[in-house]
């Protein structure tokens, strides 16, 4: 499976890339020459599981606030290079997880992945621009409290677009829906096959 969390800047997708990484027992980073931080990530879980994959990959980093494929700006060439990693980091045995402004508003790459074959879902953040824009806010604070507010032009124009890749995913015959934040991660975790009660206990 390969999924694609999809959402403006604030809405939250690399913090359920991260409650997803906590379900696995072992991360092994990529180390590559000329980058200090990985170019993705191998995840593992041991036990049996029932012939389910075991394997999980994602691409970038998320040793910063933000993550995922954004990060990969400046050291990769095109977005044709993401989506190779993407391509490359797939198989029978290993999931693919992945998210990034880069990324969202590319309809035409993520339908190619749909067109070749794979088994490929778009879950897009539900959350209203208002929010993201305090979110984005909240995390600049963190870093430097008397930090002014975000300009929303860039957000909203962002959040637009998102708003407009799903149904031009849909018409592509991409399976695509919004969804509020804890039911993505709920879809996510059941698109993996892990299950609801293993997803639960690591946020107890």
């Amino acid at each position: 499976m390969i999924i694609n969390i999809s959402g403006t800047g604030g809405a939250g997708k690399s913090f359920l890339i991260r409650r997803i990484m906590e379900l696995y027992d072992e991360k092994v980073p990529k180390i590559v020459y000329g980058r200090k931080q990985p170019l993705y990530y191998q995840f593992h879980r041991s036990g049996d599981l029932s012939g389910n994959n075991n394997s999980l990959f994602i691409p970038g980093h998320y040793e910063t606030a933000c993550g995922g494929c954004d990060t990969l700006a400046g050291f990769t060439p095109t977005l044709d290079y993401i989506y190779d990693l993407i391509r490359r980091g797939h198989d029978k045995t290993t999931d693919v997880v992945y998210e990034g402004m880069l990324v969202e508003s590319d309809v035409r790459r993520a339908a190619e992945l749909h067109a070749d074959g794979f088994p490929f879902r778009v879950i897009s953040i539900e959350l209203p621009l208002a929010e993201c824009l305090e979110s984005i806010n909240i995390r600049r604070r963190r870093k430097k409290p008397d930090a002014p507010d975000v300009k929303p032009k860039a957000t909203r124009d962002r959040w637009k677009a998102v708003q407009r890749r799903i149904p031009r995913l849909r018409e592509r015959g991409v399976t695509a829906g919004f969804f509020p934040r804890e039911e993505a991660f709920m879809e996510i975790v059941k698109l993996l096959q892990l299950t609801g009660r293993e997803a639960n206990s690591r946020h107890l």
